[in-house]
């Protein structure tokens, strides 16, 4: 289980340390408004982690969505680099197709 501080200390998002050191700064006394004008966030901000953190626990300060896992591997990723790096020229079409072609990887729209 994690803890506040190891949060603070250890957490690489800064949503996450914001969230911990709001939960933090109240615990400790300090008001409220001057919490939320130290870290830039609002009145409700501080209210609403305090209450999670007090229900929860420290491990509902951390950020739900982790992402999907990659389409590529390491050595796939690595490949692709110097790849790209071969190229004389190279447009987003050239490596969208090439990706699509040699790992299968195929874009929604062209925005992706």
């Amino acid at each position: 289980m994690q803890s506040i501080d190891e949060i603070i200390n250890e957490s690489r998002d800064s949503r996450e340390v914001k969230r911990a050191l709001s939960v933090k700064m109240v615990s400790s006394g300090m008001a409220p408004t001057i919490i939320s004008q130290l870290l830039n966030v609002s009145l409700q901000y501080v209210s609403k982690w305090k209450t999670i953190y007090e229900a929860e626990g420290a491990e509902a300060l951390a950020l739900g969505y982790q992402g999907r896992p990659s389409y590529l591997t390491e050595a796939d990723r690595t490949a692709v680099i110097e790849w790209i790096k071969g190229q004389d020229t190279l447009s987003i079409d050239m490596l969208r197709d090439h990706l699509e072609s040699r790992y299968g990887v195929v874009y929604q729209g062209k925005q992706s």
